[in-house]
């Protein structure tokens, strides 16, 4: 496993993250991920977690590329929604995704297909609502 650095935002103070989940929320509370050499990364939600230099945390981490990762983000790659990894990075070995990440991924999946598949007028009511109580 590979540590990754982030700078805590409040302290200022670099801590070392060894679990995906311990960075992914810090990430959330707005640590900044950083390289060896200081500079930081270029972080990007996506699919319910986040991305590092366009990379998953899983392969920053030395876990490999998990099934199917590299081909998802290949149309956000090619159309530089997302950062293209490092040669180096894209040429980490792939391995099967883990049962707990797939059920994971498959409910968060399955959470946005239940949000985007509501009804036109469910959004508009949404909307409106958020337009007059704000």
């Amino acid at each position: 496993m590979t540590p990754i650095n982030a700078i805590n935002p409040i302290s200022k103070v670099t801590e070392v993250f060894t679990d995906v989940g311990q960075l992914d929320t810090a990430i959330n509370n707005g640590y900044i991920p950083i390289h060896a050499d200081g500079s930081p990364y270029k972080v990007q939600s996506f699919e319910g977690g986040h991305l590092l230099d366009g990379a998953p945390l899983n392969v920053w981490f030395g876990f490999g590329w998990y099934q199917g990762q590299q081909q998802e983000l290949l149309p956000y790659w090619q159309s530089g929604q997302i950062p293209t990894p490092p040669n180096t990075v894209l040429g980490i070995t792939t391995v099967p995704m883990p049962a707990a990440v797939q059920a994971n991924w498959q409910a968060y999946m399955t959470a946005q297909q239940d949000i985007l598949g509501l009804p036109w007028w469910m959004w508009a009511a949404g909307a409106a609502a958020y337009l007059f109580l704000r």
